[in-house]
């Protein structure tokens, strides 16, 4: 062995795992690489491949058992971002995870070091979906898990609500996240599509506004636009849904608004917006404002650093001083529901750094570049990495952008005057007028 040092591989995996998603996983048996967002390498097919399946799913011994809970302690001590709306969010701040299990919650740390597979697992939704809950970004990837399986059906979020697993004081959030706001996002939807019609723009006077539903690029489209064998992309299919490109759909918006003379306002709409990939978003900042810088701060140092976007604006394939949107003229306004959340969130909170008005009802939150990591082969999606984003003033963003004008109205559907143009109009050139 000589000089050579060694290291548990779930150890090495949770060190290098990476906010870009790439990661590796060990089902016990094999090593699998893995990529979450189709960047890097082929994903290969960890919710249906019956061996990893069949491997993660084996009882453990007690040393393995024991192992496992610790390292999922080192992961969550030092990994895990503490985005601030996570239920046990004071807690951490002064104790770690076995104190605080220990403390507060020993039978949550009694099912986590279960040699069990089946209490392990409730143990870890206990864990991810309820005490460390905080809207969806820390969540289980639980499906491939299920598929054809009688005897773990009972796990799956819908089943844990009902039986009462998740019923405790700190799953009440994650209980309100799976159905309070499903009835009343139909109601918003259904409201936004009556006024849009099959179209993604709307004008009227000096106001024009724009929308889309996810934040996501069709890469496949950009890459054949420039190099000459496609049209710039619109749409794309996304998961079996007809859906918009963020880019395309918001460089369309702003071409017809340019071609309107009228037009000094324009908003775009997140009312139905789940969020997606911050490249995008970074993209139509870009866009609109001309810059797109986001600040980091890490757990780990304690320091502060500004990660700056760069977009090719002029769409020539390059980089350089001739990066000029002729779209940063405009009075920019972004209107928000409490069902926007991650990019849907973020990109109203970047945009009033910009000075843009926000309007409608306060977003739900979500702001952090998400790491996916795994224990025991079963990965979860852990909140942003060991850094959270601030604002220059180092707040926490994580929480919903404040709005400027609220739009809601009492009564059966809150969300009737959010694409009355004239109102809208009205509310931002009274904001414009007063700066």
């Amino acid at each position: 062995m000589g000089s050579d040092v060694y290291a548990p591989l779930a150890t090495v995996i949770d060190i290098f795992s990476t906010i870009e998603t790439y990661r590796v996983v060990y089902s016990g048996k094999k090593i699998y690489t893995a990529d979450y967002s189709g960047f890097y390498v082929p994903t290969p097919a960890l919710s249906t491949d019956p061996d990893f399946i069949e491997d993660v799913k084996q009882d453990h011994p007690e040393d393995l058992a024991d192992f496992t809970y610790r390292e999922l302690c080192f992961n969550i001590d030092y990994f895990y971002g503490q985005p601030g709306r996570e239920w046990v969010h004071d807690d951490l701040q002064t104790m770690k995870l076995d104190e605080l299990l220990t403390a507060k919650y020993p039978d949550i740390k009694k099912m986590l070091q279960s040699t069990d597979f089946k209490t392990f697992y409730f143990g870890l939704m206990h864990l991810i979906n309820g005490l460390l809950y905080d809207g969806g970004h820390t969540t289980l990837e639980v499906s491939g898990l299920f598929y054809g399986d009688d005897d773990l059906s009972e796990l799956t979020y819908d089943a844990l609500v009902e039986t009462g697993m998740i019923q405790k004081d700190y799953g009440q959030q994650f209980k309100e996240g799976l159905t309070t706001k499903t009835d009343d996002y139909f109601k918003c939807l259904e409201t936004r599509n009556n006024a849009y019609g099959d179209d993604y723009y709307l004008a009227q006077g000096d106001t024009a506004m724009i929308r889309f539903d996810h934040f996501v690029i069709d890469g496949d489209g950009w890459s054949a636009f420039y190099t000459g064998t496609g049209e710039r992309p619109l749409k794309l299919d996304f998961y079996g849904e007809e859906t918009y490109d963020t880019v395309g759909v918001v460089l369309s918006g702003l071409e017809r608004a340019k071609q309107d003379s009228n037009i000094k306002n324009i908003i775009i709409d997140m009312t139905c917006n789940n969020g997606g990939a911050t490249y995008a978003m970074y993209a139509i900042e870009c866009l609109m404002t001309g810059d797109c810088n986001q600040r980091i701060y890490s757990r780990l140092n304690q320091y502060s650093r500004v990660l700056k976007a760069q977009f090719d604006m002029n769409f020539d394939g390059r980089f350089d001083e001739n990066e000029i949107s002729p779209y940063t003229g405009y009075n920019y306004g972004v209107l928000t529901t409490k069902h926007d959340f991650s990019c849907a969130n973020m990109f109203p909170w970047f945009m009033h750094g910009h000075g843009a008005m926000i309007l409608g009802q306060q977003s739900s939150g979500g702001i952090c570049s998400i790491r996916i990591t795994s224990a025991a082969g079963v990965e979860f999606i852990c909140s942003s990495s060991s850094n959270i984003v601030v604002l220059d003033s180092g707040e926490n963003a994580d929480f919903g952008c404040p709005i400027d004008a609220d739009l809601t109205v009492e009564g059966e559907n809150p969300y009737v005057n959010f694409y009355d143009l004239g109102l809208l109009s009205e509310k931002m050139n009274a904001f414009y007028n007063a700066i």
